[in-house]
């Protein structure tokens, strides 16, 4: 039986392989009130048995109690294992003995009492001294990250700051941040390590990162522009403390497969996926090839060779008193990727020489590798280093989940009424043409695309000969409804799925550069044009042959990075999701454009919805509203919520005349129902901050205004086929955003009224899983996204039907009238030609009085 007050933790062990004391993260919720300050936590395994547990609070409730908390610990786990985490009122939790961290100046030294390491700013590498026990464990002359440039010479790599980013007593992590430059371009060099209790092994997230900007000549944005920096290879090297001599080279090429062995050099090169279209245009370089050469890795040990198809490996060395180890999870989905071993060292080459083309980070492009290295036996796993291949993934049961309401309105997906609804849902995971699967149509692997989503839904118009390349980039915030899926339903399937996404949206879809226009900088990436192929865009969204343009309001998404960093505390996702959210602000400053000399007030590019001339209700300003919200919940900046208010206020009034918005010109303005939901969810905000007051009232009576409009005049798109452009099932799915903005104001609504919102609910939503659930083209990646990301609510108001909202603390509010806001470029037209009527007249008269002059 659980204990009273304490939070089960199931953790599943997919190849049901033994661990022992494997370190595990992840972020626990907790219901309003329950975790306050200076209460602690205990955690017990298996038997009552106490284990050491390590926590820090992520976010808070409003009323200070902890809202999500991270936790660290060390697991034993064989198939099916439960823990549970008790929470103490009074503190009473024993101290930890942990790791040692001393920070002497510039040097950073950490003891994990497995081994000892002492990092230091330096060249080629942070880890001055590695200690096994009392002896060394690495040659630091002959272990560092190498650069080669574009012509093969190296490049010197230099590291400026080593400093400690997260300190506890089972879990530390360092920061250590660097450059590689010579004469020309500079590339930006972030390295997070993380070290654990009691263990020599050392997680390595190393970031290569170009700042430039990109040039996108005419708004295109290409491989081979003039802001990217090309390289021939990128590696990093650990060696053994003997240098020269002869070792034993072990390797696994799998999770679970065993371990061969070979004596003198070993080699295993990924070149491509392996997978049947390894050879997809998704491979396109700089000039429209794929360098590609064959399918699947070569690995040569000794004098063997030989080949197959995709390869995830572990490679040891051992030598005289000494011993490492090297793992690299997602080896080949990220390839190319080369693995070397030999004469006392292991080489993980991150982007290797050994491929066809040299390599193209554009500007504001980074990527992150991810590896592991054990410095001396590691024996979490009986195969050593398989843990790193296949982590455990701790979650809490659905029903915590939910209940905790860090999510509002979550019903687990065993409790959901609405059965269609869910088994619509599961396609995305579990049909023929699951996110999974999809993968393989276009071959969405390499280090520039794994992890996005492929946009299939571009393909409805498509009739060439070869199969259309189309990559989603995040659009309508997929990684959120991945989520939510995975919190309402503990599938790991769904985790899985939203951590590659995190991963790809983290460095490749965020425009990281600081040398654009204010309005492009930090800003995310568009999709690939509507029915046209990526080319050579890649995953910059505008491709030759379009219109061009640049990150927008319009495609902007961060709840969802904000939940991944609340689940797994990493810190990549918190940091895109909080520059999203100053994006926003940055893209509004007036001060920053080349109007400034004229008009210093906001430039409006942040609720741009359409058209330039609109500032009502659209997906802009709902997109950029909920940005700052979340980045305002991630680091309690006031500006960012200030910003949110004022947005709302600019866009929406409680005295709109709703028909002259034109709302029912369907490709004009449909998007205004993401404003709506993003308006519900700022109330929802509000209530739980205990803040009823006139801009609490001011967004309320907003939505009831509209939602009375909608029910009296909206009607399913395809109803009207005549009047899209595309009359497809993609405005079937949009439909259940209606449904949404229904059930936000039937939550502030009485008698009636409230009864008719919800009416109109229940049939948005049912047509658009009827007609979906009927339709050939329901597991269509945007459909799916739109249905997994809004849908959930519904089956949550049917089981609690009662749910109301609390009134604003006054009633009586003078709103003001609606005003019309005028972007900045718009009113320093309107002023300069203002001026150069007077002006005119004045060059007219001087000329009339010169001709005047001349003729006297």
């Amino acid at each position: 039986m659980k204990p009273e007050g304490s939070l089960g933790v199931r953790i599943e062990v997919r190849a049901r392989e033994e661990r022992r004391a494997e370190p595990v993260t992840c972020g626990l919720p907790w219901p309003r009130g329950v975790l306050q300050e200076g209460s602690a936590v205990t955690l017990e395994g298996e038997g009552g048995k106490k284990l050491p547990i390590q926590t820090r609070v992520l976010d808070r409730w409003s009323d200070g109690s902890v809202r999500w908390l991270l936790a660290d610990w060390r697991a034993d786990a064989s198939g099916r294992s439960v823990f549970f985490l008790k929470k103490r009122d009074h503190g009473d939790v024993e101290a930890i003995e942990g790791i040692r961290t001393v920070q002497r100046g510039p040097e950073l030294e950490i003891d994990t009492g497995a081994a000892r390491f002492v990092l230091s700013p330096g060249d080629d590498t942070p880890l001055a001294s590695v200690m096994a026990g009392s002896s060394k464990a690495i040659d630091p002359s002959r272990t560092g990250f190498t650069l080669e440039d574009r012509s093969g010479a190296g490049v010197p790599v230099r590291f400026d700051r080593v400093f400690l980013e997260e300190a506890g007593p089972l879990r530390v992590s360092a920061l250590c941040t660097g450059r590689a430059e010579k004469a020309g371009p500079r590339l930006n060099l972030v390295v997070r390590l993380r070290f654990y209790l009691g263990s020599p092994t050392v997680r390595f997230d190393v970031t290569l990162h170009n700042p430039n900007r990109q040039r996108h000549r005419g708004g295109i944005w290409l491989l081979g522009d003039k802001g990217s920096i090309y390289f021939r290879d990128f590696a990093f090297t650990v060696a053994l403390p003997e240098d020269g001599v002869e070792t034993e080279v072990r390797w696994s090429l799998g999770r679970g497969a065993d371990f061969e062995t070979c004596r003198g050099g070993f080699e295993l090169y990924q070149d491509s996926s392996g997978g049947a279209n390894w050879r997809s245009r998704a491979h396109v370089n700089r000039h429209g090839q794929v360098p590609n050469r064959f399918r699947g890795y070569r690995l040569r040990a000794g004098r063997t060779t030989r080949a197959g198809r995709r390869a995830t490996p572990v490679v040891c060395v051992t030598g005289v008193g000494g011993w490492l180890a090297l793992a690299v999870p997602q080896f080949w989905q990220n390839f190319p990727k080369a693995l070397e071993a030999g004469r006392g060292r292991l080489t993980c080459r991150l982007f290797p020489g050994q491929y066809a083309d040299v390599h193209e980070l554009q500007g504001g492009e980074q990527k992150t590798h991810r590896f592991f290295v054990s410095f001396a036996e590691d024996r979490v796993t009986r195969k050593p280093l398989h843990w790193c291949l296949d982590p455990l993934v701790p979650h809490v049961s659905p029903r915590w989940y939910c209940e905790s309401g860090v999510v509002p309105d979550l019903l687990p997906r065993g409790d959901d009424p609405n059965r269609d609804y869910v088994a619509l849902v599961d396609c995305a995971i579990y049909s023929k043409d699951s996110f999974f699967r999809k993968r393989e149509v276009i071959d969405e692997y390499g280090w520039r695309n794994f992890g996005d989503l492929y946009a299939d839904h571009e393909t409805a118009y498509h009739h060439g000969p070869e199969q259309l390349v189309s990559h989603y980039n995040n659009q309508y915030d997929a990684l959120h409804a991945f989520l939510v899926q995975f919190l309402r339903s503990s599938d790991r399937r769904w985790m899985t799925l939203a951590c590659d996404l995190a991963a790809h949206v983290a460095d490749i879809d965020v425009y990281h550069t600081e040398e654009d226009r204010a309005g492009y900088n930090g800003g995310l990436h568009w999709h690939t044009s509507h029915y046209t192929d990526a080319g050579t865009s890649s995953h910059r969204g505008f491709t030759a042959g379009s219109n061009g343009g640049g990150p927008t309001s319009e495609h902007c998404y961060n709840r969802g990075l904000m939940l991944h960093y609340f689940l797994t505390g990493e810190p990549l996702s918190r940091e895109v999701a909080v520059g999203l959210g100053y994006w926003v602000v940055h893209m509004e400053d007036g001060r920053k454009t080349i109007f400034r000399f004229v008009d210093q007030g906001p430039t409006g590019w942040a609720s741009v919805s359409g058209s330039e001339h609109y500032h009502g209700p659209g997906r802009g300003a709902g997109n950029t509203i909920a940005a700052l919200m979340a980045a305002h919940r991630l680091c309690g900046d006031p500006t960012l919520w200030e910003w949110a208010e004022r947005l709302i206020r600019r866009c929406i009034h409680p005295c709109d005349d709703v028909a002259a918005r034109d709302l029912l010109n369907v490709e004009a303005r449909w998007f205004y129902t993401v404003f709506l939901q993003t308006l519900g969810a700022y109330l929802d905000e509000k209530i739980e901050r205990g803040e009823r007051d006139d801009m609490y009232a001011y967004a309320r009576e907003s939505l009831l205004r509209y939602a009375r409009w909608m029910a009296g005049h909206e009607y399913p798109y395809l109803e009207k086929p005549e009047i899209l452009e595309f009359p497809n099932d993609t405005w079937s799915a949009l439909e259940i955003r209606k449904s949404e903005v229904f059930l936000y104001a039937a939550r502030h609504a009485k008698g009636a009224e409230r009864e008719r919102f919800l009416e109109r609910a229940d049939f948005f939503f049912e047509h658009s899983v009827r007609t979906l659930t009927a339709s050939e083209t329901k597991t269509y990646t945007r459909l799916m996204v739109i249905v997994a990301g809004n849908g959930y609510r519904h089956g949550y108001f049917k089981v609690h039907p009662d749910l109301d909202a609390p009134e604003p603390s006054s009633m009586h509010h003078d709103f003001g009238s609606p005003e019309v806001f005028v972007m900045q470029k718009h009113r320093v037209r309107k002023k300069l030609l203002h001026f150069a009527r007077p002006a005119g007249l004045l060059v007219r008269g001087l000329r009339l009085a010169a001709r005047g002059v001349r003729g006297g």
